[in-house]
């Protein structure tokens, strides 16, 4: 039985799997609430400090990063399960 794996895939920036997130947040730019929670996902994208966490069969994203005055900050959303297919595809 496998509990868990650990896989990487390096995305290079401005393909399909870089653009899909990066238009995934753009077109959700309401609606966020700050959350002092620790998330683990499934799946996380990342670049730098920004990262996007997801956990498989729920419509939740949690983006997290470093403001321009060096703060950290943390926001969640339901978003249209939909929206977050390019993730596991």
């Amino acid at each position: 039985m496998k509990l868990s794996s650990n896989e990487t895939e390096k995305i290079e920036v401005n393909c399909e799997k870089w653009i899909k997130p990066v238009d995934s947040v753009k077109d959700n730019m309401n609606g966020w609430l700050s959350s002092p929670a620790y998330y683990i996902g499934d799946i996380y994208v990342s670049k730098g400090d920004f990262r996007l966490i997801h956990t498989n069969g729920s419509n939740g994203v949690v983006i997290v990063f470093t403001d321009k005055e060096g703060n950290p900050k943390q926001y969640t959303k339901g978003i249209d399960k939909r929206e977050l297919d390019f993730l596991t595809d």
